[in-house]
């Protein structure tokens, strides 16, 4: 995505995370997949070319274990 359109997005969304776009669908014109991610957790948006919709799911992320950590 073109940095002016990442901007909007977070401008609009209020959004505080970092996105990630993993391929552009030229056919529709807009994102086919990416993530977006803050410290807490992570969306997953893929549109779905057979039911012709976005798909989201949304992952909480959560420190499991910590090696070398005191």
């Amino acid at each position: 995505m073109a940095e002016d359109t990442l901007n909007e997005i977070e401008y609009l969304s209020g959004a505080n995370g970092e996105i990630t776009l993993v391929y552009w669908n030229y056919d529709k014109a807009l994102p086919g997949k990416f993530f977006y991610q803050t410290d807490s957790f992570l969306a997953v948006y893929e549109y779905d070319v057979k039911r012709d919709e976005p798909e989201w799911n949304i992952y909480r992320l959560k420190k499991v274990m910590a090696l070398g950590e005191e």
